[in-house]
């Protein structure tokens, strides 16, 4: 198979779960807003990342200023699209915001690495912050 192609799609099926998200996420539905926004964190969109992670603040561990969020195996499940270095950002955000910033650290590192592997440069650099906050 052409990975080339499966690129394309993969990218536009991101663009397709950011582009949907973001208004369902105005509307108060966390998941979308959680899936908008890792989605556009793969996309290395900044701007978008930051206005669905704004709609959301508060309302889910997996983003930072969600201390006190429940944190939920399902909506990881899905908000992480298939990417590996999604989840590991969001088990990161979400042990920062339980008070555990050394295993928080950990999981950044980890993250950091592989987002720099698939080339996700935003990811990355959300993970890095993640490292900083927790020194």
């Amino acid at each position: 198979m052409d990975g080339d192609a499966d690129r394309a799609e993969r990218l536009t099926c991101l663009e397709v779960v950011r582009d949907e998200g973001l208004p369902s996420a105005a509307r108060g539905d966390v998941v979308a807003g959680l899936c908008a926004a890792m989605a556009a964190l793969a996309l290395g969109d900044t701007p978008a990342y930051g206005t669905a992670a704004q709609t959301v603040q508060g309302r889910t561990p997996y983003l930072p200023g969600g201390q006190g969020a429940p944190e939920d195996a399902a909506v990881l499940r899905k908000a992480t699209l298939g990417e590996p270095y999604l989840r590991t950002l969001m088990l990161g955000l979400a042990a920062e915001n339980r008070g555990d910033p050394k295993a928080a650290r950990q999981l950044f590192k980890r993250a950091q690495l592989s987002a720099l592997f698939f080339g996700a440069r935003a990811a990355a650099a959300e993970a890095r912050a993640g490292v900083l906050r927790t020194m």
